[in-house]
Parts: structure tokens; C-alpha cells; sequence
């Protein structure tokens, strides 16, 4: 009969999963954050997950004519059907009457309720460079369903000065009537022509009601799970999740030590220390930007932000990896004579580089606001795209740290690994320049994703689509787990080869 009682106390002292206050305090928190990222999800990913894409509604697609060069007060004026519930995207086929533009002009587009003058959705984009006759896309993002089946207007105008050639932007239009296109008025003078444009709508389809029965269901999963560790604890059973969470609480001290003392070496004796994380990645963009923009002529529309971001999550994972891959070797003194379980060593150093990934976020945002882009709700999904690479980068610090101690050339072939990994993914560049065989291969690119992630919140202003939300979380679980594995069967090895 006091076996049990005996039991529980033996599990307490060696700090297993006795489930007190403080862990129904834990419970209560996991519970918490997940209803709050649900939330957060359903509220940022409302376009995605109740409108479902219906394609391009192309409307005078045939280039027949030219409007006169736009400026602020002669704008052009055309109306519309409206088709669909929700207008994602427009795109404008523009000109430049043979002279390439130079200094940067801006292109607006507004969505205009004719009849009131109330403005719907603004868009603007920068034509630097601009080829004459180019397509270029204004993105909205505003629900209509109230006008379907009526007319809207855009309004088009640019901040060009008149008088100057290099300057001037003008539209392609088509001759007589197009279907789904009202009157064009270009200067106030209303003319038989429609402009060439296209609207990618969407339509609701009630889809989000699955994604809430999901949340709920994993809610319910998670709740159930979280009972049954109480159950257990107070029980005296042994459950993996305890003795995670046991070990955790036993060794955080010394987690806490390792971060606090590979940061601070990091940076010892540097003359500017942690403002290292802030100019390096600023640095790295300058030249960059010089280098792309004016010897290769990338068009992409804010390419400063496009590049730092870039720039700061491929070198974040890259010198996190590199870091991390000799955390077992380079601690071999603490593993030899001091047992503590040797995934907190990669672990640490994880989160020790994430901090150096965590102060490179600012000056990015610090350049986004520069550049023009406004703060908006979806700016909120960046801890989740940092979580998930986080989890990722452990997982590869897991693998790396266990082939390095057998294998030590890793560390050369890993720098050049992560050279030819850069270039493959969309840094500098932009997806469209390259080939269909590469296209393929960034669907299988971790950083791609997480990269594009980063890209949409911060320059599209708009939430990712559920696809690239799985996709960031699959690569972060599955390398996680894989690393989990790999490192878990090699780590009784360790003593015998470092």
C-alpha cells in the first residue's frame, strides 16, 4: 500500500513530472497561446480562408491605343463590372512612349465608388526602369461583394512632372467596346476606349467554418493531453512529456549560462559589439543593392526591403548551423566529466545566434517603415515564421553537431553547402527570372519558404495563404523530429570520439 505514496516521492525529488501548481500554471499557458494564435491565424488569414480564387477577369486586353501621359491632375478614369465578392489584384499594361523612366516615378491606382467619390483601396508602385508596354500589378485586397453586379472605377495617376519625357507614363488602351468595361475618361474627356487591365477576384466559399472545427479539434487535443499529464503526475507515472518538462526545469540554469556566455564571446572585445547585429545585415544589403539593381537591372518592386529580409533569415540559419555544428565537439571538456544531456549544448547554441536574428529584425523594419511601407495587422505573424525556423535551425544543429563529432571535415563542406544553398534561393533575384527546373527545387527549399513568409507579411502587408503557413511548420516538425533521431542514437557514442 505505500509503495505509490514511495513512488511519488522518489519521482518529485528527481524532479519528474509532478504536476503542482506550477505545471497546471504551464498547461494553462500552452492552452492560452493556442487559442490566441487561432485567433490571431483566423483574423489575419481572412481573405484565404473564406474567398476562394476565381482567376483573371481580363478586360481590353488588346493594345490598340495610347492615352496621353498622366499626372496627379490628369488622371484616367476607367469604369468596371464588378464580377466577384473580393478584389485581390489589378494589373495596368503601362507605357512609356518609347522613353525608358529614370528617376523613379510612382504609378497610383484607387478604387473609386463612381457615384460618391468614396475611395475603396489605394495601391501604388515605383516604375523605375520601367520597359515600355510592361505589365505591372497594384495589389487591393478589398472586399466588394456590396458592389457585385455594379460598377466601380479606377482611378489612375502617376507623380510625374510634365514637360519632362524621361518622366511620363501613360496607359494602353483598346479601340471600341470591351465587355465588363464602362466609360474611360482620361483628362476629364470621356473617349470609345477601355484600358487594358486585368482583376484577379475571388468569391466566398465558406471555407473557414473547416478551419474553426480544426482549431476546435486541436484545442480539445490539446486540453485532453494536458489532463492526462496531471493524471499522471499525480499518479507518479512517468510520462515523456514530464520528464521533458522535469529536465527542462532542472537544467534552465545551466541553459541560461551557456546562451548568456557564447553571446557575450561572441562580441568580446569588439569595439562595436551587439551594433554588429544591426550594421552587418545593412552592409550586406548596401552592396548587394548597388550590385543588383544597378548592374543587373532587377526589377522588384521595393527591392531594399525584398533583400534584407533576404539577407537576415538565410544568414541567421547560416551562421546559426555553422555555429551549432561544433557545440558537442567544442564543449567536450563539460561532456566528459559533468553529466548533462547532450542536446541542451546545440540547443544553446541556437538560441544564443537566434538572439543576433532576433536584433537584425529591427533595422528591417526600421528600413521597411523608411521606404514607405506602412505597419499593418499581419506584421503580428513574424514570431510565428521566427518560431518556425527557430525549430528548424534545431533540427539541423542536431544533425550537424552529431556528423561532426565522426566527421570532421563537416564543417568545411557545410560552408560550402550553405554558398551553393544561397544562390539557389531567391535572395538577390526574384522567382520569375529563373528556369522551370529550379522552380521546382524551391519546393522542396526551406528557406524559400520561410523567406516568403517574411516577404508577405512585411511587404505585401497581407497574411501568407494556409499552404505557406503548413509549409514553414512541416519543414520546422519534420527536420525537428529527424534531428531528434539522428542525434538521440549517436550522442552514447560521443565520449568514444571527442
Amino acid at each position: 500500500m505505500g509503495r505509490p505514496e514511495k513512488r511519488v516521492s522518489i519521482l518529485k525529488s528527481q524532479g519528474f513530472g509532478y504536476m503542482d501548481k506550477k505545471w497546471k500554471k504551464i498547461c494553462g499557458c500552452l492552452l492560452g497561446i493556442y487559442a490566441l494564435c487561432a485567433v490571431v491565424f483566423c483574423l489575419l488569414a481572412h481573405e484565404h480562408i473564406n474567398y476562394a480564387e476565381t482567376g483573371e477577369q481580363g478586360i481590353a486586353t488588346v493594345a490598340e491605343a495610347r492615352t496621353e501621359a498622366l499626372t496627379e491632375e490628369h488622371y484616367a478614369l476607367q469604369n468596371f463590372t464588378v464580377v466577384n465578392d473580393r478584389i485581390n489584384e489589378v494589373s495596368l499594361r503601362l507605357t512609356t512612349f518609347g522613353y525608358p523612366t529614370r528617376s523613379g516615378s510612382d504609378v497610383y491606382v484607387e478604387l473609386v465608388v463612381p457615384k460618391t467619390g468614396e475611395i475603396l483601396a489605394r495601391a501604388t508602385c515605383e516604375v523605375q526602369n520601367l520597359t515600355d508596354e510592361a505589365w505591372r500589378s497594384f495589389r487591393l485586397g478589398v472586399d466588394v461583394d456590396a458592389y457585385k453586379g455594379q460598377e466601380l472605377a479606377l482611378k489612375v495617376y502617376t507623380d510625374a512632372q510634365a514637360g519632362r519625357e524621361e518622366n511620363q507614363i501613360g496607359l494602353l488602351c483598346q479601340n471600341g467596346d470591351a465587355p465588363g468595361a464602362g466609360t474611360l475618361t482620361v483628362g476629364g474627356q470621356a473617349g470609345p476606349t477601355a484600358l487594358n487591365f486585368t482583376v484577379s477576384g475571388a468569391d466566398i466559399s465558406g471555407g473557414a467554418v473547416r478551419y474553426y472545427i480544426g482549431f476546435g479539434i486541436g484545442f480539445a487535443l490539446l486540453f485532453l493531453y494536458c489532463a492526462g499529464q496531471l493524471a499522471a503526475g499525480k499518479k507518479g507515472r512517468q510520462t515523456l512529456g514530464l520528464k521533458f518538462a522535469g529536465t527542462v526545469e532542472r537544467y534552465w540554469f545551466l541553459l541560461d549560462q551557456l546562451i548568456a556566455r557564447d553571446f557575450k564571446t561572441k562580441y568580446k572585445r569588439s569595439v562595436l559589439g551587439v551594433f554588429w547585429s544591426f550594421l552587418n545585415p545593412l552592409l550586406m544589403m548596401l552592396i548587394q543593392y548597388a550590385v543588383f539593381v544597378n548592374l543587373f537591372k532587377f526589377r522588384v518592386d521595393n527591392y531594399a526591403v525584398y533583400l534584407l529580409t533576404g539577407i537576415v533569415l538565410f544568414n541567421g540559419m547560416s551562421d546559426t548551423t555553422t555555429q551549432a555544428m561544433s557545440s558537442i565537439t567544442g564543449n567536450a571538456s563539460l561532456i566528459t566529466k559533468v553529466y548533462v544531456p547532450k542536446y541542451i549544448y546545440p540547443v544553446s547554441k541556437v538560441f544564443s545566434t537566434s538572439i543576433n536574428l532576433l536584433l537584425s529584425m529591427i533595422p528591417l523594419l526600421i528600413v521597411a517603415l523608411i521606404t514607405g511601407l506602412v505597419p499593418h495587422w499581419s506584421w503580428l505573424l513574424i514570431p510565428y515564421d521566427l518560431v518556425c525556423q527557430i525549430m528548424f535551425m534545431i533540427g539541423v544543429a542536431f544533425i550537424l553537431s552529431s556528423l561532426m563529432v565522426f566527421f570532421r571535415d563537416m564543417q568545411f563542406l557545410w560552408g560550402v553547402f550553405t554558398t551553393a544553398w544561397m544562390y539557389a534561393t531567391p535572395i538577390m533575384y526574384s522567382m520569375d527570372i529563373l528556369p522551370e527546373f529550379l522552380k521546382q527545387f524551391e519546393r522542396v527549399n526551406p528557406m524559400y519558404y520561410y523567406i516568403t513568409f517574411m516577404r508577405t507579411i512585411i511587404i505585401d502587408g497581407m497574411a501568407p495563404s494556409p499552404r505557406q503557413f503548413l509549409a514553414c511548420a512541416l519543414f520546422a516538425g519534420v527536420t525537428l523530429l529527424v534531428g531528434s533521431v539522428v542525434f538521440r542514437r549517436t550522442q552514447d557514442k560521443f565520449v568514444l570520439y571527442i
